[in-house]
């Protein structure tokens, strides 16, 4: 027998009310892949990072097993609310939860020339290089976001492809939305 099998991408979890999960499983959604969204457009420091990250995988997953709706998550350092001071626990947080099966890629990531928390380029290349060392160690997907603005798209996925070769990670756990 062939069963149903529908997925969602970009299903933000935080964000949907006990409500909205029912009727998308009404809907025959069986399972989602939600991003971690940091909540805020400002610097985070790395225990909030962090807490947010633990709070996606059991009380955002929680409400979604709930709903009878298989969660997976996406773990990442956005470049919308950049930490403070990028600990290197931060990064030992980030491969530690990607062993966890149920985390099946980092991202949502990527250069945002129009990032509220700080817009040095070389700063979030940094934090951007090495999450995707992280991604290529540990053998998952990453999950790039290229700038709104279309001046923007080209130079930032170039920028990002270089990343990648450095890295050494297979292209074909990249994807760029």
């Amino acid at each position: 027998a062939v069963g149903l099998f529908l997925a969602v991408k970009w299903c933000v979890l935080s964000n949907l009310t006990v409500e909205n999960l029912q009727m998308m499983k009404l809907a025959g959604v069986e399972t989602v892949v939600s991003p971690v969204q940091l909540g805020c457009e400002g610097m985070l420091h790395t225990d909030t990072i962090i807490d947010i990250w633990h709070s996606q995988l059991t009380r955002q997953f929680r409400r979604a097993r709930n709903a009878l709706i298989r969660p997976y998550a996406m773990l990442g350092i956005s470049m919308v609310a950049l930490p403070l001071d990028a600990e290197a626990r931060l990064y030992e947080e980030l491969e530690r939860l990607l062993g966890k099966p149920e985390v099946v890629a980092i991202g949502e990531i990527g250069f945002e020339p129009g990032s509220a928390s700080n817009k040095d380029r070389d700063y979030q290349r940094a934090i951007l290089l090495e999450q995707i060392r992280i991604a290529a160690k540990c053998g998952k997907l990453v999950d790039i976001h290229t700038p709104n603005a279309a001046a923007e798209k080209v130079k930032a996925t170039e920028e990002t492809l270089k990343l990648c070769a450095e890295t050494g990670i297979e292209l074909s756990k990249v994807v760029f939305d």
